[in-house]
């Protein structure tokens, strides 16, 4: 039930994000979003922050990483991004993100393929095409 209600949220972010990116800047708008998530982390955590306080610094270089690089990086592209492409493009990009981080995990940490993921590739690269298709 997580992974639909998830799936419900992405989606619900994109068409909002259709609508609101073309008005607005893209830093604020992402400043809203790394809030409203730094907001909804801590409340979920302070159980467990405390304890966790000692590894959270030994990590800060990484969870530093993290938090620009992979969590606001996307983010802001995706804010910039969606003032020209539409919510139903930006979607049939996200379905090729499992594809990305494959090939990205093949150069850089020698993941191998095999043929069942070679297959699935092809099968989730072939139904974008197919979607695009003029009718």
């Amino acid at each position: 039930m997580t992974t639909v209600g998830c799936a419900v949220g992405v989606a619900v972010y994109i068409l909002a994000l259709e609508v609101i990116a073309p008005r607005h800047s893209a830093l604020p708008l992402i400043a809203v979003q790394l809030v409203t998530m730094a907001v909804l982390g801590l409340t979920f955590s302070t159980s467990e922050l405390i304890e966790q306080m000692a590894a959270i610094a030994n990590q800060f270089n990484s969870l530093l990483y993290l938090s620009l690089i992979v969590t606001a990086t996307p983010i802001w592209t995706q804010a910039v991004a969606q003032r020209w492409v539409a919510a139903h493009e930006a979607a049939l990009l996200y379905t090729l993100e499992p594809i990305f981080a494959s090939i990205f995990s093949f150069w850089f940490l020698g993941e191998s393929f095999s043929w069942r993921g070679i297959i699935g590739a092809g099968l989730v690269l072939a139904a974008t095409v197919f979607s695009q298709r003029r009718r």
